[in-house]
């Protein structure tokens, strides 16, 4: 192998990297605070793993201008993502078919990691599709590279 995985940790075997997919799609239905889980998944039991790539999109006939109406909000174990805004966003963050680059980290024992939609107090002018994809990679916590702590090789 040839080059480094900058996010792994120290030890982890590239070999024994899995894929991380969160994908799913859900109707949120039209009226003022309706919510909708758009998508769900959790890692393999003792596995910590790394979210690489997002994308959303909101399938409206016409295209959807991301007004602030819809909130969006990714959970890790029904925690925020981030500490800022409660971990939610209303603006565009990549698409399905071009993912925004991103390192958000899935510690060991991530049970559930889902994306929520919720409409703000304005009701919609109909229910809007809503599709997600986030893409990565997880690592088991049991398969270190044995090592002799060389520092450099010659």
């Amino acid at each position: 192998m040839i080059g480094t995985i900058h996010f792994l940790p120290h030890g982890v075997n590239p070999n024994k990297l899995l894929p991380f997919i969160l994908d799913g799609q859900a109707t949120l239905p039209a009226p003022a605070g309706s919510s909708v889980v758009v998508a769900s998944s959790s890692l393999l039991s003792s596995y910590a793993g790394m979210i690489l790539g997002m994308g959303l999109t909101v399938r409206d006939p016409t295209p959807y201008e991301y007004t602030g109406d819809i909130t969006f909000s990714l959970s890790i174990n029904q925690s925020p993502f981030i500490s800022n805004g409660q971990g939610s966003w209303t603006t565009e963050r990549g698409s399905i078919a071009n993912l925004m680059p991103t390192l958000i980290s899935l510690p060991l024992g991530t049970q559930k990691v889902a994306l929520t939609a919720t409409r703000g107090a304005v009701a919609g002018s109909g229910a809007q599709v809503i599709a997600f994809l986030a893409t990565g990679v997880m690592w088991p916590d049991t398969q270190p590279i044995q090592t002799d702590a060389a520092r450099f090789r010659v």
